[in-house]
């Protein structure tokens, strides 16, 4: 029993140093700040009541947010009109990516950029230019292929690029492609 509470605290203890990640990406999946602050607090009750399920090894943020995702794909099928859910509130968006925008014209560009996406590719883009997992890690989260999170987060680019044109997108400010995709391998 002794044993069981101490792997409890200790879930307890990473779930709370990754709350501003965690609502960050329940944020980008539910679309609204109710919606976010519901799932957050539901998949980190059911996260401390089966802390069991996580296996050693495996990286604790990576396992959280997995367990996010697949809470938030449940809700999804318990709700009435799923397809409503993924529009997005852009306010949710600015801390998801504020660090990386260069600007306040830029971060309000993304904003609204982000709010348009749909979840899919908003995940995918925050798991991979965000929170920076690898396509591998954010594939795992996603519970989908690597190459579908390539994909996704290449369409959240190219809709970034395409609206605020290739001069003032993340390209155009003389960042070589090859950084955008570091996981990939560059064609010679």
């Amino acid at each position: 029993m002794v044993q069981r509470e101490k792997a409890g605290d200790s879930t307890r203890l990473k779930l709370v140093s990754l709350l501003p990640r965690l609502r960050r990406f329940a944020g980008i999946l539910a679309g609204d700040r109710a919606a976010c602050d519901s799932l957050l607090r539901t998949a980190c009750q059911a996260m401390l009541a089966d802390s069991h399920r996580f296996q050693r090894g495996t990286p604790f943020d990576r396992w959280a947010f997995a367990e996010l995702y697949a809470h938030w794909l449940e809700a999804l099928r318990d709700h009435d009109d799923p397809i409503a859910q993924g529009r997005g509130d852009g306010t949710l968006f600015l801390a998801a990516f504020s660090g990386a925008a260069k600007s306040d014209g830029e971060i309000v560009a993304t904003v609204g950029l982000l709010a348009k996406l749909p979840p899919q590719q908003r995940s995918a883009a925050l798991l991979v230019y965000g929170e920076g997992f690898s396509y591998e890690d954010a594939a795992l989260i996603l519970d989908t292929t690597p190459q579908t999170v390539i994909e996704r987060a290449a369409r959240a680019l190219s809709a970034h690029i395409g609206l605020t044109g290739p001069s003032e997108g993340a390209a155009g400010q003389g960042a070589p492609v090859a950084s955008l995709y570091p996981n990939q391998r560059q064609a010679s």
